[in-house]
């Protein structure tokens, strides 16, 4: 995963120069909620904590890159708490279930005017 997180680094530094330091904020909230989310459950739940092998991060980085630039910051947070929460123990028994920023599918139906506009 960690591969993954070196590969997505120029889309990244390209979104935040095309579209500015608001893009940036959202990377780094997403990814830092989803990591955190991730290592919460994990030990509310009294498994091994697995933020190490970055599948956090991706998931992270990949619900904050489809994400518009100027997004309120909580949302892809919630979308990135609900991603990392409600999928982490199906994706480590059933990988091929896990796609990265699936809860992305929630937001054009709650929040659309945020979304789009």
């Amino acid at each position: 995963m960690l591969d993954v997180c070196i590969a997505m680094i120029p889309t990244a530094v390209y979104g935040v120069v095309q579209f500015g330091l608001h893009a940036l904020w959202v990377i780094l909230v997403t990814v830092a909620a989803a990591v955190l989310s991730e290592y919460l459950w994990q030990r509310g739940m009294k498994k091994e904590v697995t933020i190490t092998d970055f599948s956090a991060v991706v998931t992270g980085l990949i619900l904050a890159l489809n994400m518009p630039p100027e997004i309120p910051l909580w949302i892809p947070a919630l979308g990135a708490v609900c991603d990392c929460d409600c999928k982490a123990d199906v994706r480590r028994s059933r990988p091929e279930l896990h796609e990265p920023g699936a809860c992305r599918q929630m937001f054009p139906a709650d929040f659309a005017r945020e979304v789009y506009e």
